[in-house]
């Protein structure tokens, strides 16, 4: 059976344009690679090269298997990364448990750098409402969270805290509110809200009801389609809303009560005592720059 060795000779002979380029380049004697690629002609049955001319030039058949080889050969690479990775200690897959408004750009750069840094490792992001990423957690169900900070103190998971994140009041351009120039108390607690909740009932205590009339989602980005329907108005993230303020689609609420926007911390989660490996470790020191 043919070799690596073989396969490599035969694609820098090719490359380079002669044996003598291909031993040049490998670091070995041209009868090396000579003897090498005989070697490999004689376990595939073919005649790769046509030696008749100065300079041997591919053969059909040679031209037949070229891309076959070199696909061999990455996969081959892919291999020894694969072992490589498995022999430092990486992590086959890591699961972030996350609230879908904190994709914020640092954060994609980070999962750039990481798929960089870590290619054998795989990143899951598994996206749910900011108050349910601490039981995902503690159930097992994810390696790292990255949510809103609670209002109380989990003693039973690792809290980094990484920053604040501006929020707005909005509503629809034509809603009610959006055509006043201040917006009172009396004005929203008659007015439809959009607020976040979990699965099982939990409200995200940053944002309390104000109005006697709501609707609940668990994803700022569903809330901000609701928003945009002119089903109510809501606090999103300034990252979410900026761009649709901007074009005018949705109207920023000048609240009364706000005298600057509201601001919510966010931080990373890890359960207590909870093994991390290389890439684990790196991620969770990286996603503290994204704010």
């Amino acid at each position: 059976m043919y070799s690596a060795d073989q396969l490599q000779m035969f694609l820098t002979a090719v490359e380079t344009g002669s044996f003598s380029a291909a031993a040049r380049k490998l670091g070995k004697v041209q009868s090396a690679i000579s003897t090498g690629i005989a070697a490999l002609e004689d376990d595939m049955g073919l005649q790769l090269f046509d030696r008749s001319t100065r300079k041997p030039g591919l053969t059909e058949d040679g031209r037949r298997v070229l891309e076959h080889a070199r696909t061999v050969l990455l996969q081959m690479d892919e291999l020894e990364a694969a072992a490589a990775a498995v022999r430092r200690g990486e992590e086959a897959l890591l699961r972030i448990a996350m609230d879908d408004s904190l994709f914020v750009p640092g954060f994609g750069a980070s999962c750039a750098r990481f798929a960089r840094r870590f290619p054998k490792t795989e990143l899951e992001i598994v996206v749910m409402p900011c108050v349910e990423v601490a039981q995902a957690l503690l159930d097992g169900k994810a390696d790292l969270g990255l949510s809103y900070s609670t209002l109380e103190m989990d003693f039973r998971l690792d809290l980094c805290f990484i920053g604040n994140l501006p929020f707005v009041a909005v509503a629809a351009a034509g809603h009610p509110l959006s055509e006043r120039k201040t917006v009172y108390d009396t004005d929203i607690r008659t007015a439809r809200q959009l607020l976040l909740r979990g699965n099982r009932q939990q409200i995200f205590g940053h944002f309390p009801q104000f109005s006697a009339e709501v609707l609940w989602s668990g994803s700022f980005n569903a809330l901000r389609e609701m928003a945009l329907a002119g089903l109510g108005w809501t606090y999103l993230p300034v990252h979410m809303a900026e761009d649709l303020i901007a074009d005018g689609r949705l109207t920023r609420l000048n609240v009364a009560f706000d005298h600057k926007p509201w601001s919510a911390p966010a931080e990373l989660s890890l359960p207590k005592n909870a093994a991390q490996g290389p890439a684990l470790s790196w991620l969770h020191e990286d996603l503290k720059q994204i704010l």
